[in-house]
């Protein structure tokens, strides 16, 4: 989300060139039309430490940052780099995908926010198994949200991905950097605020 919203922030030359630099410049809140966004960085589920479990400091961080509001609603995704596994860590990895959705919902429910999920983010050279992972967790996502009315996905998966599930070359920041690029965040960006507008009840300006 941080690329996101330096996209949003950062002059052209920047966010283009240097975004993974350290700039003296502003770029954790935008407003555009009824919304306004606030970038709070989240832990991440500490796959490769195996004394954590898995989502435990990503939910920790997560629901402390619901009080300081007030919002209508959070946003909470995963990284690509939660999504690769090797076969025997299917079964696992999928679980707690959903059980940590799940307990960031309970948090949010508690508070009375909405919660938007973003599904799976793509890659570029996935393993079958992983893009089996990320469709599997895709459609328990859409489920779920389908149960819960207060929850809505936003779909990062489809709109960057060919027909097989592989990030689309053209829209990945490098060859083997599956970040999106400017002008995958473009492409993003014409779904995603008439769809959280839509959703949250709020009209454009």
């Amino acid at each position: 989300m941080g690329l996101w919203f330096k996209h949003w922030n950062w002059p052209y030359p920047l966010r283009i060139k240097f975004t993974y630099r350290s700039w003296p410049i502003a770029y954790h809140k935008y407003a555009r039309d009824n919304l306004y966004l606030e970038y709070l960085p989240i832990d991440s589920p500490n796959i490769r430490d195996t004394r954590v479990e898995f989502g435990e400091n990503m939910l920790r961080s997560f629901t402390s940052y619901l009080d300081k509001g007030p919002y209508d609603a959070a946003f909470l995704k995963f990284c690509f780099v939660d999504f690769p596994i090797e076969d025997t860590q299917w079964q696992a990895r999928y679980d707690n995908l959903k059980k940590t959705v799940i307990a960031a919902h309970d948090s949010a429910a508690k508070k009375q926010l909405k919660l938007i999920v973003g599904n799976a983010l793509p890659l570029l050279t996935p393993s079958d198994t992983t893009i089996h992972l990320q469709k599997a967790f895709n459609t328990w996502l859409n489920e779920f949200a389908a149960s819960h009315k207060d929850v809505m996905v936003f779909d990062f998966f489809n709109l960057l991905t060919d027909e097989e599930g592989r990030m689309r070359k053209e829209l990945a920041r490098g060859n083997d950097d599956p970040h999106p690029n400017d002008r995958a965040f473009t492409l993003l960006d014409k779904a995603f605020f008439i769809k959280v507008s839509d959703w949250l009840g709020k009209q454009s300006f």
